[in-house]
């Protein structure tokens, strides 16, 4: 016996929306229906090739358009894809929209699941069928809708899941991909989620940039997407010094010239990998957007149109140097305002955003910099998920003659624990790094010193194992 329930579909609203994108010629409002809505949300074939042209067009920049639509895609006059005076029968307002768009992504849900009952009965019929069954059939593409969850109650062979449906409720809800991960050193004692923010604050020249271009390049190596915005360097620098990074050499020299043979060989290799990812990621310097919050907004926008409506990664360099918006003279005010816009960029683009401030200049003398040392900090801590410092003695401990050692902790979390580690900054490629040591592996304090590292450590590039775990 077939199991082939109809699927549920509403083809005047996906008309009205159609209509509505062709009609408004307005870019942003097109752009944020085609962040609410995927090609398989319009069930029907027609509407669904007139979706993917103008979400072609906008990804663009170009406005969609009702004549250029038309060219595109009604090419044969006898035989065209989809009829214009249709479309404009049932075009809707804009106050209108909101609610097509929901209708349309509620039968889309719908008809997921509808498809994995389908399939999942017509495989199972006549033999027993657990939660687990029904599960992976739907995968995680949709919540459970009620009505398609009683029907499945209503089959003998389906007996076993009769008390089961708020388990497959939960299991079959969307699990979207909120964790992005920093492809080094601190995936191993924190997780960031998109539209979290995540602030390193310390003291001058403890190597705020350095930490953070460690990480982007981590990530840019890894294949991701997103943006770093830099303030107090050109953006050529920048790229250099990640290079640098990558290859495991004197950053100093690769600004200045290299000499040694195998350092150019390196370096060489490591300008191939950054320029595998290039179309990946983009480097902004203060000329490009004017340290005007605005700008990295619109900058931010743009870029993730460009990449298909996703990014993984923004980071900001950092944020004391940026403007104050128009009208605000206190300096706490403007650092409140610009952190509310940091906030809302990576809400508005699903993206966590590493933040880098500065402290006060009392807060230079603090032995352990805290929120209350970070200038503006009592409007900074209300807009980030994270909070955390890096921080070295006045007297550095060296080892090697080329690893400074770090504490590297938070002092605020929300959603994620606490943690204090030690890290090292390596004076020569300018980055930060973590060893291994098959010792003791308790956090270090001035009563408890962790162990000393052997005299001859071997440095991890960028998948390295946690040092000292509590």
């Amino acid at each position: 016996m077939d199991y082939d329930r109809p699927l549920p579909a509403d083809r005047k609203s996906e008309l009205a929306v159609i209509g509505f994108m062709l009609k408004c010629n307005d870019l942003d409002k097109c752009f944020t229906v085609i962040e609410r809505l995927n090609d398989i949300d319009f069930c029907f074939s027609d509407l669904r090739k007139v979706f993917i042209c103008i979400k072609e067009m906008v990804i663009n920049d170009q406005t969609p358009d009702t004549i250029l639509v038309d060219s595109k895609l009604n090419k044969n006059p006898e035989n065209p894809v989809f009829d214009i005076v249709e479309i404009m029968e049932f075009c809707c307002m804009e106050f209108e929209v909101d609610g097509h768009l929901d209708r349309i992504k509620d039968l889309s849900a719908r008809r997921e699941v509808i498809k994995g009952c389908n399939e999942l009965e017509n495989k199972a019929f006549g033999t027993e069928c657990t939660a687990n069954d029904i599960i992976s059939a739907m995968g995680d593409k949709s919540a459970l809708i009620s009505d398609t969850c009683a029907s499945i109650k209503e089959k003998t062979t389906l007996e076993v899941m009769r008390n089961t449906g708020q388990q497959i409720l939960e299991a079959a809800t969307p699990k979207n991909d909120i964790r992005v991960k920093y492809h080094c050193f601190v995936d191993d004692i924190m997780s960031i989620h998109r539209k979290q923010v995540f602030f390193i604050g310390a003291k001058q020249g403890t190597g705020k940039t350095a930490m953070a271009l460690t990480l982007c390049g981590s990530q840019i190596m890894a294949g991701l997407k997103g943006l770093y915005f830099i303030t107090e360097s050109d953006s050529e620098e920048i790229l250099k010094r990640m290079i640098g990074q990558n290859a495991n050499v004197p950053v100093q020299e690769l600004l200045e010239g290299i000499k040694a043979k195998h350092d150019f060989d390196k370096v060489m290799q490591s300008f191939a990998r950054f320029k595998q990812f290039h179309e990946n990621f983009r480097i902004v310097g203060a000329d490009e957007f004017n340290c005007d919050m605005n700008n990295v907004a619109l900058i931010t926008r743009k870029f993730r149109r460009e990449k298909g409506g996703k990014i993984d990664f923004l980071y900001i360099d950092h944020l004391h140097d940026f403007c104050k918006p128009r009208g605000i003279t206190d300096e706490n005010e403007a650092i409140g305002e610009n952190s509310a816009k940091v906030k809302e960029i990576c809400i508005k683009n699903n993206v966590p955003v590493t933040l880098l401030g500065q402290l006060t200049k009392e807060g230079n003398k603090s032995k352990f910099p805290r929120i209350t040392d970070v200038r503006g900090g009592s409007k900074l801590q209300d807009k980030c998920h994270v909070m955390a410092f890096l921080h070295q003695n006045e007297t550095p401990k060296v080892i090697n003659n080329k690893f400074i050692e770090t504490k590297f902790y938070t002092d605020k979390t929300r959603l994620v624990k606490h943690f204090r580690q030690d890290i090292y900054y390596d004076m020569s490629a300018l980055k930060f790094c973590m060893f291994t040591n098959e010792g003791d592996h308790r956090f270090g304090n001035e009563d408890n010193p962790p162990p000393k590292p052997p005299k001859q450590i071997k440095q991890q590039e960028y998948e390295v194992r946690t040092a000292y775990k509590d």
